[in-house]
């Protein structure tokens, strides 16, 4: 996902929430775009249980950009069998990854 200056907090909150919320064993590994922000993001990913993959940009792309950029590396970098692209301003729920995991399978072939 990408990050930027203006959303240093929410983005430490997305991954307190993800980490708490999440079945650990569904994340391969994660993926931080850091889209040119001045804050070193570094310290956030390091107590990380998954893990972590920093992308710094030396100059400013934009979400979708960067959220190419990581989509793009992270088919060389994780083997996991799922993707899943989020903004640094989410707050995930109890479960979020079983319940859309669960929905995924069951309509992958409509």
């Amino acid at each position: 996902f990408p990050s930027h200056d203006s959303r240093i907090r929410l983005l430490e909150q997305t991954l307190n929430s993800l980490f708490k919320n999440t079945e650990l064993s569904n994340i391969n590994s994660l993926t931080v775009v850091n889209d040119n922000s001045f804050y070193d993001i570094s310290g956030i990913t390091k107590y990380s249980p998954v893990d972590v993959n920093l992308i710094n940009l030396s100059k400013t792309s934009g979400v979708g950009k960067s959220k190419n950029i990581g989509v793009e590396l992270s088919k060389y970098m994780h083997n996991g069998k799922y993707l899943y692209l989020l903004d640094g301003d989410v707050y995930f729920t109890n479960k979020w990854d079983i319940k859309m995991i669960e929905i995924y399978e069951k309509y992958k072939d409509e």
